[in-house]
């Protein structure tokens, strides 16, 4: 954890995040690693508003700071702040565990040194596909969800291979190449069971 002991120079880091978020697009590369600061330092709890003639902000919970208006805060909405961080699974999980954090506690020293620590929120939020799998894998199976983080494997495969999502072939729509896939993906007694199918709906 980057500790920073000047108050003011938190605000400056906050004022990072906020300038790179408000360049939306712009500054969509610059985001994720402002956002890192923010979150490692825990600039985002507390700290005078320079902008505001050094009044203090203080947040207990991470989207509070997220969604609270200019200075003080983002001024977006979590869903937002997801979409610039979309390319950065592990800020993006992060992102998400705190997303009940009004409901299930104070999340926010969670983020240490890049890692994520494994935490099973009482309120699971709605969300994309990916950030549902990474949910159901950070609850159940952590195994596979650190995997996804660290790149070993997409949070499809990952769900797939948890046995949650069945496994899909895309597959030309050649007589040959439906042949080659069923050999490849299909057990025997599968292959057998399609060719009664087939037989059937002849």
């Amino acid at each position: 954890m980057q500790t920073i002991d000047n108050s003011a120079d938190r605000d400056e880091l906050v004022s990072g995040l906020q300038r790179a978020v408000s360049r939306g697009a712009h500054g969509f590369e610059d985001v994720p690693p402002a956002l890192r600061i923010v979150l490692e330092s825990e600039s985002w709890k507390e700290r005078p508003v320079k902008a505001r003639g050094g009044d203090p902000a203080r947040f207990t919970y991470f989207e509070q700071f997220v969604e609270e208006p200019l200075p003080d805060g983002l001024g977006i909405t979590m869903e937002t702040l997801k979409n610039l961080c979309r390319n950065d699974l592990v800020l993006l999980d992060w992102i998400d565990s705190s997303t009940s954090g009004r409901h299930g506690g104070d999340h926010g020293n969670q983020f240490t040194g890049g890692k994520i620590d494994i935490i099973n929120l009482a309120t699971a939020p709605n969300g994309t596909s990916q950030q549902q799998a990474l949910r159901k894998l950070r609850k159940d199976r952590p195994d596979l969800h650190e995997r996804v983080l660290s790149r070993g494997m997409s949070a499809h495969g990952a769900m797939v291979e948890a046995g949650y999502r069945p496994k899909t072939v895309t597959v030309k729509a050649d007589p040959a190449a439906f042949a080659r896939a069923a050999r490849k993906h299909l057990t025997d007694d599968q292959i057998e069971e399609l060719v009664e199918m087939l037989e059937e709906a002849r």
